[in-house]
């Protein structure tokens, strides 16, 4: 019996395993898959092909990056490798990036897996990167200058091909800016609201029907929301974020003094956010937590992570007893007890890292990690 030749596997069949990757979002995986031969490649989308790059299929939606910070430290020390984990699946990938990173200035990241930049010659254009596939989006407009800029790739859900880039600034300009790819400047309103705050949900809103030319007047709507913090409310962490894979929004609230933290169910009424029932277990289908930053606010699912509680919220405060220290809390969403379950050196925001180069503990990292991140 002779060995089975797999470069004629039919076409049907190859893109029903081109679709197992498509459902987990390994993206990289699917890659790697179309590397293998000529028939393969023949028989599956090229996602940096004219028009696909920005199917919902090709684009990164669970991965979020964990080594950020390691782009502020001296070149000499960066090897150009950054560490990504897949929060739907809890599979951790190292990627290198030394290529793009040496040509560019990494703005930010989205909690999609999206990278966006800023050409390091002048006049600093920015660049939506998609890390997995290779394809990018560049536009016109110079990144705005600003010392810390949360950032959203956001798609129209109509089946347009366009994107809209939205950049927040937290301090000191409390501004929300947006761009098309063909935009010769971004457009910006300054929000009386903490613009990390409402990004996930202005995001939201522009891919359920908004446009760039109607952007101004949405950010106008949710910033006269007093859902939302005021910006100079440091007391509260406040966040929407979509519920998985549904068109659901949840509204995540943490009180860093008395680490109270209460998760309700969001609508949208006649444009304005209302809270709908408080969620005291957190059933989408799996068991997931939060994990909670000053820039941002993840959904993971904890039967995919060992030492990741179920139904809990995650986050990291400093501790006023400990010098330079911040600790790291846990807080049951049912009980509502909040307990400190590690302690971070305030001044390392990398993962502690085994010999293997595996993460000892996504308790213990991420929320470091997204404390110091500025992406959604």
């Amino acid at each position: 019996m002779g060995m089975a030749d797999w470069s004629s596997l039919p076409s049907d069949l190859a893109n029903r395993i081109a679709d197992c990757f498509h459902a987990t979002n390994d993206l990289d995986w699917y890659m790697d898959f179309r590397a293998v031969c000529h028939s393969w490649r023949s028989a599956t989308a090229d996602p940096t092909a004219a028009g696909l790059a920005e199917e919902h299929r090709f684009r990164p939606r669970c991965w979020v990056m964990l080594e950020e910070d390691k782009t502020h430290y001296s070149h000499s020390c960066d090897d150009g490798t950054r560490l990504f984990v897949n929060t739907a699946t809890g599979r951790f990938l190292r990627r290198r990036l030394q290529h793009v990173l040496t040509g560019y200035y990494l703005v930010s990241t989205t909690t999609g897996g999206f990278l966006v930049l800023a050409d390091r010659n002048p006049p600093h254009a920015a660049l939506v990167l998609n890390p997995f596939t290779g394809s990018t989006t560049r536009f016109v407009a110079s990144v705005p200058c600003s010392p810390s800029l949360t950032a959203a790739v956001v798609s129209s859900s109509h089946g347009s091909a366009a994107v809209t880039l939205v950049l927040a600034s937290d301090l000191p300009s409390h501004a929300v800016y947006w761009a098309d790819p063909e935009s010769e400047a971004f457009s910006y309103a300054t929000c009386h609201r903490r613009p990390p705050a409402l990004l996930p949900y202005l995001a939201a809103r522009l891919h359920a029907g908004g446009s760039p030319a109607t952007t101004d007047k949405i950010i106008k709507t949710v910033d006269l929301d007093l859902l939302w913090p005021p910006a100079d409310d440091l007391e509260h962490r406040t966040f929407a974020i979509g519920a998985g894979e549904s068109e659901e929004m949840l509204f995540v609230d943490l009180m860093e003094s008395s680490h109270s933290v209460q998760v309700h169910k969001m609508a949208a009424e006649e444009g304005a956010a209302v809270l709908e029932q408080q969620v005291v277990s957190l059933g989408l289908g799996r068991s997931h937590s939060f994990f909670v930053g000053d820039h941002r606010c993840l959904l993971v699912d904890a039967d995919k992570f060992p030492t990741i509680e179920a139904n809990c919220v995650y986050y990291q405060l400093e501790v006023p007893d400990e010098l330079s220290c911040h600790g790291i809390f846990r807080c049951d969403l049912k009980s509502g007890k909040a307990e400190r379950i590690a302690v971070a050196a305030s001044i390392n925001p990398l993962p502690f890292l085994m010999p293997d180069d595996h993460p000892r503990s996504l308790a213990h990292s991420a929320p470091r990690q997204i404390h110091h991140a500025r992406s959604i």
